[in-house]
């Protein structure tokens, strides 16, 4: 089973603070996360894949 992640746990791994996080969200930059569950309080996941991905695609955005 994938690993999923918290908001704290992106956060830690660096991609920039949590209102950075939402707004690439929205713009589509970021991954989406995934609900667990089907209620508007069901927690937020991230696949961890999704997250390694954009850290690894990164440095395409610069130019390296």
């Amino acid at each position: 089973m994938e690993k999923l992640l918290t908001m704290e746990d992106v956060i830690e791994i660096g991609v920039g603070k949590r209102t950075t996080i939402w707004k690439k969200v929205k713009t589509g930059e970021f991954p989406k996360p995934i609900r667990l569950g089907n209620s508007h309080s069901s927690p937020l996941r991230w696949k961890r894949s999704d997250i390694d991905n954009y850290v690894n695609n990164l440095g395409s955005h610069y130019g390296s």
